[in-house]
C-alpha cells in the first residue's frame, strides 16, 4: 500500500524546516518501509503545500490532458 504524506525535514541550507509531499510505502503490517527520494511538492509550510495543491486541482480541472507522445515544444523566442 502507498499514499501521499507530508514530511517535515530540518534543513541546514535554509536555516529552517521544509515540508514536502512524498509517496510513502507501507509493508504488510502497515509500517512505513520507504518514501520517495525527492518530494512531489515542496513548501516552506503545510499551509503553502495546501495552497499549491488547491492550485493544482484547479488547473487540472480547467485544462485538457496533454498528450506527451505527440507534444512538440515551441521555440522559446517565438
Amino acid at each position: 500500500m502507498w499514499n501521499y504524506r507530508i514530511i517535515k525535514i530540518s534543513s541546514d541550507e535554509t536555516d529552517g524546516d521544509e515540508y514536502g509531499v512524498y509517496e510513502v510505502f507501507y509493508n504488510n503490517t502497515g509500517a512505513i518501509f520507504a518514501h520517495d527520494e525527492k518530494p512531489t511538492i515542496i513548501g516552506s509550510s503545510v499551509k503553502e503545500i495546501k495552497k499549491t495543491l488547491k492550485d493544482i486541482e484547479k488547473d487540472i480541472n480547467k485544462y485538457d490532458v496533454i498528450d506527451g507522445d505527440s507534444l512538440e515544444f515551441a521555440n522559446i523566442d517565438q
